[in-house]
């Protein structure tokens, strides 16, 4: 497991540099965040031992700081169990709040109060098992709400008041702390687009009509996934949930982004073909001509697509080299007939900065997300400020 960044709010930029600066961090990157309507967010790396980096995040309008006591926006980690994960944090001696969006065992209920996690509950069903599991232990689990206002998914349905009752009862049952409700949007990389705009009435109302009837106060309200943190402020609410733009990735291809994740490989061995010859399982390709070919000891197994077979380049010294043949477990080939400076060792870029993690996607018939979450763990992961 390894942190990426942590994200904290901060009314006074300069304050908090002091701040971290006595902590040992020192000053990285700044930017600024246009979030159009004449707001913008200041952003700010402070950077400690090289590796884990804080993002001070200072809004130009204070009344886009969240309304709940503590100030930081998120963390962002990569697990294979959550449950040893989170203990592992505990241990750790990391005492803020957890939230597992994903449903989790409810047998595993005593376990997730103990360690002091939130769980996301989107069916009264499953709220009545977690609290079942949790009966005379004298625990109560925090819990956020989940609500489906468009998405088709999960969550307590809020088209209309039908499910009113259920929401209701989940809210009073005795081992259930609900500090938050969200939902997710089905369209918000499309800017403008009506649906959202419904989607969040809904939310509203769902949220107004349950707090009316119970008296209950939600604390932390959240609906904005990484289209509506760049498309849609006004609905940043209390907390927002970044994914796809976490990687420098927007989700809309034609709005840009600064990519912070690369995928590299080494060439491993440099073979030559006389015309005629067949490359990879299949023999799917042929070679048209004497060809000078690059293996690359990455495969579909560390999360390089099969799709992408026969239709993506790497970049190596500068130049593209298309990949030719079917996509091994292991490994793949690539097209260096005309980059005669390539040997073993040399770095190939599969995506980065120069060729985009989108082209790649758009190749293998894709979205980004599905390269972004394929990486395997066996990919060395290198983390750089």
């Amino acid at each position: 497991m390894k942190v990426g960044h942590i994200a904290v709010y901060t009314e006074n930029m300069e304050a908090s540099v002091r701040f971290y600066q006595l902590l040992g961090g020192r000053e990285g990157m700044r930017s600024t965040l246009d979030l159009g309507g004449g707001k913008s967010k200041d952003l700010l790396h402070m950077v400690f031992d090289g590796e884990t980096t804080v993002e001070l995040v200072c809004p130009s309008d204070k009344g886009m700081l969240p309304r709940v006591t503590g100030t930081c926006e998120h963390f962002c980690f990569n697990v294979e169990d959550v449950d040893a994960a989170v203990r592992e944090l505990r241990a750790a001696g990391v005492t803020m709040n957890i939230l597992l969006l994903g449903p989790q065992s409810a047998n595993i209920a005593v376990d997730l109060a103990t360690l002091g996690v939130t769980q996301a509950v989107g069916s009264i069903e499953y709220a009545r098992e977690l609290n079942r599991f949790l009966a005379g232990t004298g625990l109560r689990l925090n819990a956020h709400m989940k609500l489906e206002t468009g998405m088709g998914r999960t969550g307590f349905d809020v088209h209309d008041d039908s499910h009113l009752d259920e929401m209701l009862e989940a809210l009073s049952l005795p081992h259930l702390n609900f500090t938050g409700v969200f939902t997710h949007f089905a369209v918000s990389d499309e800017n403008g687009d009506p649906y959202t705009q419904l989607q969040f009435s809904r939310f509203l109302h769902a949220i107004d009509r349950m707090e009316q009837a119970s008296g209950h106060h939600f604390a932390i309200r959240h609906c904005a996934n990484s289209g509506a943190v760049i498309n849609y402020p006004q609905m940043h609410l209390d907390m927002v949930r970044p994914g796809l733009l976490l990687y420098g990735v927007f989700p809309a291809a034609e709005t840009g982004g600064l990519p912070a994740m690369s995928l590299y490989s080494r060439v491993s061995e440099v073979t030559h073909h006389p015309a005629g010859d067949t490359i990879s399982y299949g023999r799917t390709f042929t070679c048209p001509h004497d060809m000078r070919l690059a293996v690359l000891p990455v495969g579909y197994a560390d999360g390089l697509l099969r799709s992408l077979s026969g239709k993506g380049d790497v970049l190596l010294h500068g130049k593209r080299a298309p990949q030719v043949g079917r996509i091994c477990m292991d490994m793949c080939m690539v097209d260096v007939t005309d980059i005669p400076e390539v040997q073993p060792g040399d770095v190939a870029t599969i995506f980065g900065a120069d060729l985009s993690v989108a082209e790649q996607a758009e190749k293998a018939g894709t979205i980004p997300y599905e390269l972004l979450c394929a990486m395997s763990q066996r990919v060395q992961r290198v983390y750089i400020d």
